[in-house]
This record gives structure tokens, sequence and C-alpha cells, in this order.
């Protein structure tokens, strides 16, 4: 919180997207596109994204306003180093910024961003009032639905993780709505009251899917997996419960109870494909244990040096077993986040329509 002068200040949120000019939010907010300065690029923990915008700091209520900015906008922008990046100045209590040190773009269609280092900053000017929010990055994987439930999610059987070994996907195949982000938000913000269990998910969502960069010294991906699975129990339906109730024969107390296990409830409701991820949970929650993918593969590289070649068969069946378990974390985190977009997009849609 910024002291009390007459100075003013703004937040800053990392971003892919840039609001071609001043964006207003809503509440007397806006959002408005900046030149990052040099500090800004070298402190950064994403140096790759210099795009930025600022959150001119209002009142006492501006930092709870920023705080769910940061969790909507990386969510809706599937775009974790928001996230990470706002952990980022929290930790190093270097926010807010002093507005008097900020490069405001007044129109980004007609000004160009200089980069603090020299050249042009490639700056996607978005149009905020039909903001892309991704929904699917491989929608021509298809799948079938799992479990023989219409509404499960689609779980891709050819997949295609970003990133494995040294190289990245070069192909787009990103699936896209078009929302109005400034009522998206308000919609996000609402959730808290209209549909508790829908916000703390999204919340929780992109907390998980920022684990891999913010957590260093201790690593769990068991951790992960549960808490993909935990975000996913809590927008599913109840398990059946039996009509009446039965009554405890030793203290006689009545008590509605259950005719279908929680385990059975959620693979009806998600799909098979989510038996492994649920037995990750299980083993992090109950046994605390523990997985470190990366560590696991240094450990199996430091034998070989330099070379692969002399890799035995049994360390080259542990090395494709770690990918691919690396791989199927960053799947269920896909495809969680995209059953939550969906929940959210069906409020959005609802809401459009009544108005």
């Amino acid at each position: 919180m910024p002291p009390s002068s007459d100075e003013r200040y703004a937040y800053i949120i990392l971003t892919r997207q840039l609001p071609t000019r001043d964006y207003e939010i809503g509440d007397g907010y806006s959002l408005r596109p900046i030149r990052p300065t040099r500090e800004m690029v070298d402190d950064g923990l994403c140096n790759v994204h210099t795009q930025r915008m600022a959150l001119p700091f209002i009142d006492v209520s501006s930092y709870n306003v920023y705080r769910d900015l940061v969790m909507f906008h990386s969510f809706v922008g599937d775009d974790p180093e928001t996230y990470r990046y706002a952990e980022h100045l929290e930790h190093q209590c270097s926010s807010p910024f002093l507005e008097a040190g900020l490069d405001y773009i007044d129109d980004l269609a007609t000004s160009e961003a200089a980069h603090p280092y020299g050249g042009p900053v490639r700056c996607a000017a978005t149009d905020f009032d039909h903001y892309p929010t991704v929904i699917f990055r491989d929608p021509q994987d298809v799948a079938t639905r799992t479990g023989g439930n219409e509404k499960a999610p689609a779980v891709p059987e050819r997949w295609s993780p970003w990133f494995r070994g040294m190289q990245y996907r070069q192909d787009d195949q990103t699936a896209y709505a078009h929302i109005d982000y400034a009522a998206a938000l308000r919609l996000y913000r609402s959730l808290r009251r209209t549909d508790p269990n829908l916000r703390a998910a999204i919340d929780l969502c992109v907390f998980a899917g920022s684990l891999w960069d913010l957590v260093q010294v201790y690593r769990n991906d068991l951790m992960t997996a549960a808490l993909y699975v935990a975000a996913l129990e809590s927008v599913m339906h109840a398990p059946k419960h039996c009509s009446g109730r039965a009554r405890c024969a030793t203290c006689g107390e009545e008590v509605t109870h259950r005719i279908e296990s929680m385990e059975r409830s959620f693979l009806d409701e998600y799909g098979d494909w989510f038996r492994e991820p649920r037995r990750s949970r299980h083993r992090f929650i109950h046994r605390v244990a523990q997985l470190d993918v990366p560590d696991a593969l240094h450990e199996i590289y430091d034998k070989y040096e330099s070379t692969r070649a002399s890799m035995t068969e049994s360390d080259r069946t542990k090395e494709d077993k770690l990918w691919g378990l690396r791989d199927e974390m960053e799947k269920l985190g896909v495809v969680t986040r995209k059953r939550l977009l969906e929940l959210f997009l069906s409020h959005y849609y609802r809401e459009a329509d009544a108005s």
C-alpha cells in the first residue's frame, strides 16, 4: 500500500496483450499501456515479456482490485507469468510504482513503444472489448469424451506438449473465445458472492499452473496434480445420496449417507483418464509423497555427462516415464483450465443474454 502523500502510484501488470489505449474497467479504474523502463526489464522474472500495463491507484480498495485483476488476467489470458510477476513484485516490495516514473502510451495505433535497450518492441495491441481468451491450444487433437458423460472434459489422445527436451512446438492450433474484458472481470469479481466454489477453483488453477517456476527449493509434482484435482472436485456435482436418513445404532444420530463414493462420482463426471491424477492426489495428501521430475531427470543425466549414447536400457525407460509424467501434468493443467473456463463462460454468456 503506498504511503499517504500527494504522489500518485500505479500497479504494474505483465501481459502478452496491451489495450490499444486507456481502457476503462469500471468503478473509476482503467488499464493504461506503458513503455517499460530499463529497470522493469532488468528486474522482471520474465524478460521476454516487455509488455506491461498499469492500473492507477485510486484509494485503499485499489490493492484488492489489482489482486483480482492479476488472477483474472492470468486465467483468461492463459498466462501464468502475469501471476508470477506479481508475486515477484510483492516479494521485492517494489509494488506499486510511482506514476511519475511511468511512460504512458496514449494510443498504440499511432505510437511506437521504444525498447529500453533500443529497437522497437512488438506490442500486441488488442481490442479489450473483444478480448481473445484461449479455450484450448490443441483443438485439432480431437478426443472422444471420456466416461460416457457429455459434460466431461475432452482429453486429447494425441497430446503434443509445448516443450519437450530442448524443442518448442512451432505450430499454432489455438482456439479462442472473444469476450468483453471489463464485463468478464466484473463477473469474475462477483463470483465470490454468486459462485464461490468456481472462483476459488479458478484462483487455485492459476496458482497451481505457476508452481513449476515459482517453487525451486522444494518441488513436488504430485502436489501440483493434487491442486488441479482439488479444483475439479470443488466444481463437480455432489455424489449421490440416499433420499432417506440412516440412524446410528450406537448414538442414535440420523445422518444422510452416500450411495456413490466420491471417487466413482469424480470419474463418472470427468472420465477415466483422471484415475492416475487422482492417485497422485491421494499419494500427496495421504502419504506426503514427493516427486521432483527435473531432479529425477538430472540424476539420470549426471551419470552420462554430455552424451546419452551409453545410457542403459533401464535409465532410458526411467527417462521416458519421467517425461511422460511431465507431459501428463501439462495435460492435466490444460484440461482443468478448459473445464473451469467452460463453467466461467457459461456464466458470462448467461449474463450477456440476460442483458
